[in-house]
């Protein structure tokens, strides 16, 4: 078997670990471009920081009940029950997920939340929910929203690969109890809607008043925090006093310098230009970008030149998955055999410890983690 230059491996790699790297020069920087969109984007002002209003504080910790909530945003659509006992303890009951098909995410408004109703409507059947009672219900839409207030928003831009269409510019309250009353789903009451980092950090601080912040890495990224109602000058409320959990949206921040494996990622997404930081960084698109270095891997006859058949599935736009990366590089024996079953499991026979070996270094130049800890896409090309 034939296998590439180490001295043009090394020479590539280097090239790479040199592509993604930053100076605490480059990070002071960030952090200044970052706190300039949240004043701006707290203003109102145009910013990549859309700084959206929660319309919610923090819990006390003494809230009591049984409640109903849903979770969207990512490639599974979550029902749950939740028990809250007043003294920061909760349960989850009952759980159901659903995988959502492509299909729903990428055609019709209604077609999507016909699908969410459906689901609701399977969860209350298989758990034996009570339609006689109303339920009190928490929608979590991991999307930027427009919030005019607790149970109203309208969707600005989809995220994470969905298009559904007639939605955008819409309350998405208002469409999902729509479908509710198409399915004939009665005893459902809307009271609440929050991103999904307003979710996690709701559910965080109920447990622990110390907490003030809420991250998801995830399908995508994003990050709310508690804020001065008073530094909100967007809200111009006639009450400025306390505190508001805010949606920062930092998925779309852009004040980054991206590497050219970046932009044709960028190019063929289905939102080309926006949510810049999150297609660096997030579960989504990781898998895609070493694929695109796999590529450039293979132009230059650095890998697979004994395995046609590899290089030309890896052609295909979104053959190379996140979760494969991850397999991949947790993979620390001598024998690389995460790679190997990769490998294995696509029917290519054969690949060489050296293909092994360029595969596993790609997977860890990519580790997903916060700018500065994880994947580190600051450097042009």
């Amino acid at each position: 078997m034939v296998d590439a230059s180490p001295v043009a491996c090394e020479e590539f790699f280097s090239y790479l670990e040199e592509l993604f790297s930053i100076s605490v020069n480059d990070i002071r920087v960030m952090i200044q471009d970052f706190h300039a969109e949240m004043g701006k984007g707290l203003s109102g002002d145009e910013s990549s920081l859309k700084m959206i209003p929660s319309f919610i504080d923090k819990p006390k910790g003494n809230e009591a009940g049984e409640f109903l909530a849903l979770d969207l945003g990512g490639t599974n659509f979550r029902v749950l029950t939740v028990r809250l006992d007043g003294k920061r303890n909760a349960g989850v009951p009952f759980a159901g997920k659903f995988a959502i098909p492509q299909k729903k995410m990428q055609g019709t408004g209604s077609e999507l939340f016909d699908f969410i109703a459906d689901c609701i409507d399977a969860f209350l059947t298989e758990n034996h929910v009570d339609r006689s009672k109303t339920h009190d219900l928490a929608f979590t839409f991991s999307f930027p929203v427009e919030q005019t207030s607790i149970a109203a928003g309208k969707l600005i831009v989809w995220t994470k690969g969905f298009t559904a269409t007639g939605v955008q510019g819409q309350d998405v309250i208002l469409l999902l109890n729509e479908a509710l009353r198409r399915k004939d789903i009665s005893c459902i009451n809307i009271t609440a809607l929050a991103n999904d980092t307003v979710g996690t950090l709701a559910a965080g601080s109920y447990a622990d008043p110390a907490c003030d912040l809420g991250v998801i890495m995830g399908t995508g990224t994003n990050v709310c925090y508690r804020e001065a109602i008073s530094r909100i000058k967007k809200l111009n409320t006639a009450n400025p006093n306390g505190h508001m959990v805010v949606n920062m949206e930092w998925g779309n921040f852009d004040k980054v310098r991206i590497t050219c494996y970046d932009r044709l990622l960028n190019k063929s997404s289905v939102n080309p230009g926006a949510m810049v930081l999150e297609k660096m960084v997030s579960g989504m698109y990781l898998g895609e970008i070493m694929r695109l270095v796999l590529m450039d891997l293979i132009r230059r006859d650095l890998i697979f030149l004994n395995e046609t058949p590899a290089a030309e599935y890896f052609q295909e736009r979104g053959s190379l998955k996140t979760e494969d990366m991850s397999r991949i590089e947790g993979d620390r024996t001598d024998r690389l055999d995460g790679v190997a079953l990769f490998f294995e499991r696509n029917g290519f026979s054969n690949i060489t410890l050296h293909d092994k070996s360029c595969f596993n270094a790609c997977a860890g130049s990519f580790r997903p983690g916060l700018p500065g800890s994880g994947r580190r896409p600051y450097r042009p090309c």
